[in-house]
């Protein structure tokens, strides 16, 4: 089984937090918190990728997801219908 982690950021961070800040989001972009903190990039060179500007880190998708305590990132994945198998 090969799940491509990045191209499901976006339904990932939208299960996890819900619908982004719209004030500060874009097309490009979904920026989380009353300032935008967290930022899940969907294009251009980080795309698949996010960063909290409160905790100085970020990565990737596992990353996201291990960020919120989830134990078994490809057991969610499969669980939330991102992969079968």
């Amino acid at each position: 089984m090969t799940i491509e982690w990045s191209e499901h950021i976006e339904a990932v961070a939208k299960k996890l937090f819900g619908e982004p800040n719209p004030a500060l989001s874009s097309t490009t972009q979904l920026r989380y918190g009353t300032h935008g903190s967290l930022s899940i990039e969907l294009a251009g060179e980080h795309k698949g990728t996010w960063y909290d500007h409160e905790a100085c880190n970020g990565g990737g998708t596992v990353d996201l997801l291990t960020r919120s305590c989830v134990k078994s990132p490809v057991q969610w994945m499969r669980d939330n219908g991102f992969a079968n198998g």
